[in-house]
């Protein structure tokens, strides 16, 4: 990419694979901010997992999480709240220190997109979103991060031209132009905005 770009490509065959903080799995770290920081010192962190079995979530004080899944069915047991199962594409919301439990609740593996940020300092939002054909994502936040799922998509962006694998990601930070986007049949991503908050800024109300 050209020097000062306001846009980051991340292929998907570059995103660090780790060990889970608490060893029951591996995980794929796509960013974190500030590169290189510990899982203890982040502000803000992107990455992918897959879950092969049932078992429990990593702890993360001072962190909230939101989970996507991608790929299968997940039953999550949290802390305070009530059993959720989510199908692809759904996502959740939770504290990073509540104890969480996850069970399979399809024969396949589950295939999850995670961000997780610091409370006092950022917020985040996550959806999914689907363009048939020709479309534009229009990036507002301090920092928006586009997860493609759907391999061969074409995305423009500041005179550059790229074409998206599957979870390829595209980072973007504020102050750019809008993507453009085609595929010849409909592309679906996963979007997540991360914001910066003030003193007077409620992270509740950004998810």
């Amino acid at each position: 990419m050209k020097p000062h770009s306001h846009y980051r490509l991340l292929r998907a065959a570059d995103h660090r694979r780790m060990p889970w903080k608490n060893g029951q799995g591996v995980t794929l770290e796509i960013a974190i901010e500030p590169a290189g920081a510990s899982l203890t010192q982040f502000d803000w962190r992107l990455s992918m997992a897959r879950i092969d079995a049932d078992g429990t979530f990593s702890k993360f004080s001072n962190i909230d999480r939101l989970l996507m899944v991608l790929e299968g069915r997940l039953q999550l047991d949290i802390e305070g709240s009530d059993s959720v199962e989510l199908a692809p594409r759904q996502y959740l919301g939770f504290p990073g220190e509540a104890s969480v439990s996850c069970r399979l609740s399809s024969p396949d593996p589950v295939v999850d997109f995670n961000v997780m940020v610091h409370r006092q300092r950022y917020a985040a939002r996550m959806r999914s979103l689907t363009i048939h054909r020709n479309g534009s994502i229009e990036p507002t936040a301090v920092v928006t991060a586009v997860l493609c799922r759907t391999a061969g998509t074409q995305v423009s962006c500041e005179s550059q031209v790229y074409t998206l694998q599957l979870d390829d990601v595209l980072l973007v930070e504020q102050g750019a132009a809008s993507i453009s986007v085609s595929n010849d049949i409909s592309a679906t991503f996963c979007i997540v905005e991360i914001v910066r908050l003030t003193s007077t800024e409620s992270p509740a109300g950004l998810k």
